[in-house]
């Protein structure tokens, strides 16, 4: 009697289907991870930039809030030259500079909360939106 096993039943290893099997789940794998950290990647900027603008916005009201106390203490006709400032604050070459950015002013009255155009002629409330960037803000200036 002999104890020899057959010679399929000694061979070791994997077999074709298995190995090409095992290739396509790391290539799925692979392709799916990619997707995911390439996105995540490419976007990871992003807050970055956002708070850099922000701080820009940010630094720019601080300089403009300051200037409108003074000029409340000192000027006749506080909030006209302050609307003409803020217009002119984003060129280099005017005085006073506040920084880039672009601006919309308009006179506005609140009625019971509701915002209305300023017809009276009165001009109490100026309307000021600041953007820089892709960031922007509102803020109400009074006398």
């Amino acid at each position: 009697m002999s104890t020899d096993q057959p010679a399929a039943a000694n061979q070791k290893g994997f077999t074709l289907v298995e190995i090409l099997i095992t290739i396509m789940f790391a290539a799925i794998l692979a392709a799916v991870l990619f997707q995911f950290l390439g996105s995540s990647m490419t976007q990871s900027a992003t807050p970055i930039t956002l708070a850099k603008e922000g701080y820009s916005l940010n630094r720019i009201l601080e300089k403009i809030t300051a200037h409108h106390k003074k000029l409340l203490v000192t000027d006749a006709d506080p909030l006209a030259t302050f609307k003409t400032h803020i217009e002119n604050g984003n060129n280099i070459a005017s005085t006073p500079y506040f920084g880039e950015y672009t601006v919309q002013t308009s006179y506005i009255t609140l009625n019971g909360g509701i915002e209305a155009v300023d017809t009276s002629g009165d001009d109490r409330v100026l309307k000021t939106k600041l953007t820089v960037d892709r960031q922007s803000i509102t803020v109400l200036f009074t006398q």
